[in-house]
């Protein structure tokens, strides 16, 4: 008997906190105000030609896709200038998502 009243008390606790949450006029502060020390700064232009300059993998260069594993796949960009470049980018766009043990990049605007 204890059980469901637990269960209910959760499910009670759950829903205030998002409702409260979710309420308008609440607004995020964060942790503490960024302060801009000079160092480097993560590279990010999703606006870049030919490909993004964004760190990798990450779920922005992904499509949705109900057909592949995950929901998602790559989505590359098949304008190239070369013929190469064009079919590697076009397998690329097959792939469901990225592997286990795939390196991941993140560039800067300077040295770190």
């Amino acid at each position: 008997m204890g059980l469901p009243k637990k269960k209910n008390l959760c499910v009670l606790c759950a829903s205030v906190v998002s409702f409260w949450a979710c309420a308008k006029g609440v607004q995020f502060e964060g942790l503490a105000a960024a302060q801009q020390t000079g160092g480097p700064k993560v590279v990010f232009d999703l606006l870049h030609k030919p490909l993004p300059e964004i760190p990798f993998p990450n779920d922005l260069a992904t499509r949705p896709d109900p057909t592949s594993r995950t929901g998602l796949r790559i989505n590359a960009s098949l304008i190239a200038p070369t013929q190469l470049e064009k079919n590697v980018r076009g397998l690329l766009d097959t792939l469901d998502g990225f592997g286990t043990f795939a390196p991941i990049t993140v560039a800067f605007d300077q040295d770190l």
